[in-house]
């Protein structure tokens, strides 16, 4: 779940810089 979530953080943080 972890590994999970840092990967969604990251997802967001460039749709949210796109």
């Amino acid at each position: 779940e972890l590994k999970r979530s840092k990967k969604n953080v990251s997802d967001s943080k460039v749709h949210s810089q796109a």
